[in-house]
């Protein structure tokens, strides 16, 4: 998560004391962009203050417009910095792994009545950690699809976006919120884009990419984020979601990494 704060936090809610029907996502403003409530905190560890990371606004978000269509959840992959109290070093293989997974997962999933219910009268704090990658409910045998996210506030005239560069690394979905929102294969995305910036040598390894604002307002302007989660549910469905090999090989490095952490010491909220 982004660094502990600093200033004055006084007039920023702590999650917790939001009630759980302020929603995170206020639909768009008057120019069509996506609008996220996002001014509230964290409390972390030694009574530090954090702001939360992008992929936790979005997925939050975005779940909550899964719930209302009833369809999918969106998970955000926990960022690692090697804090805890108890213990204080991470293996940096891990690291590594960690650096090249996407920010997000996406779930196909169906809402009944009776989860939807649960969803809505959850706390945010419960919500928040319901969508962790972590320690979330995905199922062990279903496959997720990755999606790799751009997250803006502000409207830039050139629309930047990371996407891998070699198909090798399979197919990931790319959501750009900038504040407008497209949605489309990193792929299909990079079509008319420039890259911007030194290329890697790691096929999985996202790069920077100047779009056309052209050809994704025509081919992957999605209006709201209804709209999002039913792309999202659209595209997992495709052919092209189930060669997504590079993220099951980090997430098998990954995935046995929080009991590693607790049986050293560290607790398992500082994984947040």
């Amino acid at each position: 998560m982004n660094l502990p704060t600093t200033g004055n936090t006084e007039a920023l809610p702590i999650l917790d004391e939001l009630p759980p029907t302020q929603v995170i996502d206020e639909g768009i403003d008057d120019e069509g962009g996506l609008k996220f409530c996002s001014n509230w905190l964290l409390k972390g560890p030694q009574g530090t203050w954090w702001k939360p990371d992008d992929n936790f606004i979005v997925a939050l978000a975005l779940t909550e417009a899964c719930c209302k269509f009833g369809k999918g959840k969106v998970y955000w992959v926990p960022m690692a910095y090697g804090y805890a109290p108890e213990f204080n070093v991470v293996d940096t293989a891990f690291l590594f792994a960690h650096s090249q997974a996407p920010k997000l997962l996406y779930e196909p999933c169906r809402w009944g009545e009776d989860e939807k219910s649960d969803w809505e009268n959850m706390s945010h704090s419960d919500r928040l950690a319901h969508c962790n990658g972590w320690i979330g409910l995905i199922p062990g045998l279903m496959p997720v699809m990755p999606i790799e996210l751009t997250y803006n506030t502000v409207e830039r005239a050139n629309i930047r976006f990371k996407a891998r560069n070699n198909e090798e690394a399979g197919a990931t979905a790319n959501l750009i919120i900038a504040p407008k929102a497209y949605l489309g294969w990193s792929n299909q995305l990079k079509e008319g884009a420039q890259l911007v910036g030194a290329t890697s040598s790691s096929l999985v390894s996202p790069q920077w990419w100047e779009g056309d604002s052209d050809h994704l307002e025509s081919n992957h302007r999605r209006k709201d984020s209804l709209d999002v989660v039913r792309g999202l549910w659209d595209m997992y469905f495709e052919e092209e979601a189930s060669s997504n090999n590079f993220v099951k090989e980090i997430f098998a490095y990954m995935k046995d990494f929080p009991r590693q952490w607790e049986s050293l010491g560290g607790r398992p909220e500082t994984l947040f």
